[in-house]
């Protein structure tokens, strides 16, 4: 089951507790890549991070 860390400035917000965590003022979000569809939040940090 593969795992990729999506890495996002602390700015965003809106993720429910345990989905991410904070560190050295990024947020890390967690999700399966085999199941990503479920796990992605939305398009919202596509375009944050684009």
């Amino acid at each position: 089951n593969q795992r990729k860390i999506i890495t996002l400035p602390v700015t965003l917000a809106g993720l429910e507790p345990g989905d991410a965590y904070f560190q050295d003022k990024w947020l890390h979000i967690p999700f399966d890549l085999d199941n990503h569809k479920e796990h992605r939040r939305d398009a919202r940090y596509e375009r944050a991070t684009s």
